[in-house]
């Protein structure tokens, strides 16, 4: 069985990727940590996920500290199967005591 090189490369060019953004350096203990799927379509212009919000997810008295969105195996996968039409993400909130 054979693989087309067009398939390999963009098998290779795809992969998991990992981006935290910090509210601040000196982090207090995480108190609740808030995961959901969120997804674009037809290349990134369409979401069919509402938006994600912070201060929704992290109800008083409770802050947002880190929010970290992932791309993991599967969800490459599937961008790399349907020609980056259908881009599923993770988003984890974490949430911490004011």
């Amino acid at each position: 069985m054979r693989i087309p090189l067009a398939v390999l490369i963009a098998v290779l060019s795809t992969g998991c990727a990992r981006i935290v953004i910090h509210r601040k350096s000196d982090a207090p203990l995480p108190v609740e940590r808030v995961t959901e799927r969120y997804t674009v379509v037809a290349f990134g212009n369409h979401s069919m996920s509402a938006p994600i919000s912070l201060a929704d997810r992290c109800p008083e008295p409770l802050v947002w500290q880190d929010a970290t969105t992932e791309v993991n195996g599967w969800q490459a996968l599937a961008r790399v199967a349907t020609v980056n039409l259908y881009s599923p993400w993770t988003v984890e909130v974490t949430c911490v005591r004011r």
